[in-house]
């Protein structure tokens, strides 16, 4: 994704809304379902054809599935976009992050590499499964 387009957050979460509500990710994520875009079915779907054909993407292509991803994440699981710096090991080694925030429960997906996770993984279901455990996490904290 372009250095420029993950500078600002507050324009990011607002393309991210627009991208959705305009309808225009049906025309950009491949084998979404359009009236369940975030279901097991179309998550499935939307993986499979990017581990088939994207490493032809161009880094605007990569960044809307990421606005896809994350969208998703934040309006099913009441998030917030941010962007933030973890530490990511003893060493005070820090990564920046888009993320979505869940003030409910205090913790962050990071949207950033979502893509690369399911490029790493291969399964074809990495997304789905993802958003499985978010859900079964959230549920828990609801039963509690």
């Amino acid at each position: 994704m372009a250095s420029d387009q993950m500078n600002d957050v507050t324009v990011i979460a607002s393309q991210a809304r627009e991208f959705i509500s305009s309808g225009h990710f049906a025309d950009r994520i491949q084998g979404v379902v359009e009236n369940d875009p975030w279901s097991k079915e179309s998550l499935d779907r939307c993986e499979s054809f990017f581990l088939n054909h994207g490493y032809t993407f161009d880094d605007q292509l990569k960044y809307e599935y990421m606005l896809f991803l994350g969208e998703g994440l934040r309006r099913r699981f009441n998030g917030e976009w941010r962007q933030e710096t973890f530490t990511i090991d003893d060493s005070g080694q820090t990564v920046d992050a888009l993320c979505i925030y869940y003030p409910q429960s205090e913790h962050y997906d990071a949207v950033t590499n979502l893509l690369d996770h399911a490029r790493d993984e291969a399964s074809g279901t990495w997304w789905s499964d993802f958003y499985t455990v978010n859900q079964l996490f959230f549920d828990s904290l609801t039963t509690a």
